[in-house]
């Protein structure tokens, strides 16, 4: 499994997991899920876990040109978990690049950090989607 989209129903948050390397194609991929999702289901609160990717081969440039084309989620929190120290640094310059949306976007290292952030209870996710 490359990724899976999971959501809680209760409290309308959309997690996608990322496993495995973190590639331009998969990280296209994973984008594109969560779109039809949010084109059919609605805005939602997201949670993008990258806490089991083994290692990032995306390019600046890339990560730059996503994030200014605009979030998927418009409007509401999304919070990006990245542990490792690349990853990290990846997902900061995702949110540094969201020039317009830069309040709705936060990086921490943990899914604690990001469930607080959010005010979250125990989340109950159904699978929605996944490769």
């Amino acid at each position: 499994m490359a990724y899976a989209l999971l959501f809680d129903r209760k409290q309308k948050v959309l997690v996608a997991r990322r496993t495995g390397a973190l590639t331009e194609e998969s990280l296209s991929a994973m984008r594109a899920a969560a779109r039809r999702f949010v084109t059919r289901e609605g805005a939602c609160r997201a949670i993008v876990d990258l806490s089991a990717v083994g290692r990032a081969d995306v390019s600046g440039r890339f990560i730059a040109a996503i994030a200014e084309s605009g979030p998927i989620i418009a409007r509401e929190m999304r919070m990006i978990v990245a542990p490792s120290p690349e990853v990290f640094g990846l997902s900061r310059m995702y949110e540094l690049h969201q020039f317009s949306a830069a309040d709705n976007t936060l990086v921490v290292h943990t899914l604690a950090e990001a469930h607080a952030a959010l005010g979250l209870r125990t989340l109950e996710l159904e699978p929605v989607e996944s490769a």
